[in-house]
């Protein structure tokens, strides 16, 4: 059916659109947070933490974002399922995941250098 085929392709860039919206949304907040150059201290520290209001859903679909090595990948869920991954290129640990809505993006600095990015809902 024509009008089914425009529905979904509608969708589909709807859902590739807000996908690349979220990718930016957490490149953008790691990149205003990250701090280079800090040498280690003699404590465990926490160099920076950003709130992000991230979208409910995509295109009326619930989805997560998290890390996955240094890259962000956002998954929807249900159909039409999308799995997306968006390099950020800054080196450190990244773990935890956001499933829309406010965010909360922390940047931690170990007594040893180690830098840990971590998402997580707010």
């Amino acid at each position: 059916n024509f009008t089914n085929n425009i529905r979904n392709e509608y969708q589909d860039f709807i859902v590739e659109s807000e996908i690349d919206h979220v990718c930016l949304l957490v490149k953008g907040a790691v990149a205003k947070i990250y701090v280079t150059g800090n040498t280690a201290g003699r404590y465990n520290d926490t160099l920076g933490s950003i709130t992000v209001n991230m979208p409910e859903k995509i295109a009326d679909i619930k989805y997560r974002a998290s890390f996955a090595g240094s890259d962000a990948k956002i998954e929807t869920f249900f159909s039409p399922g999308r799995n997306v991954t968006c390099t950020i290129g800054l080196p450190g640990a990244y773990r935890g995941f956001s499933a829309g809505g406010k965010t909360v993006i922390t940047l931690y600095q170990y007594i040893n250098g180690t830098k840990l990015i971590e998402m997580r809902n707010a």
